[in-house]
């Protein structure tokens, strides 16, 4: 337990980051039953507003899958690479 705890938490970016991931999957829990919430009720703005959060679970999804790659990368060449072109 303890190895976990000096891996993950004790570094500030992949403590950011874990949190980011509970944040993500509230996120779309919440995106979720809005839009079983939406087409329930025939609401638009359920809907929309489901649309909405689940589009930002994709984005927040993305950039912590890039986070993930760049964590593993050892040349900073090839992080400077990631943020000039997206890979």
């Amino acid at each position: 337990m303890k190895s976990v705890w000096d891996r993950y938490l004790g570094n500030k970016q992949d403590r950011t980051a874990m949190i980011n991931v509970v944040s993500l999957v509230i996120n779309a829990l919440i995106g979720i039953g809005k839009l079983i919430l939406g087409i329930y009720l025939l609401s638009g703005w359920f809907i929309t507003n489901a649309v909405y959060y689940l589009i930002l679970c994709v984005a927040k999804g993305q950039v912590l899958q890039k986070y993930k790659v760049a964590k593993r990368m050892k040349s900073p060449k090839e992080k400077i690479y990631i943020r000039a072109y997206g890979l």
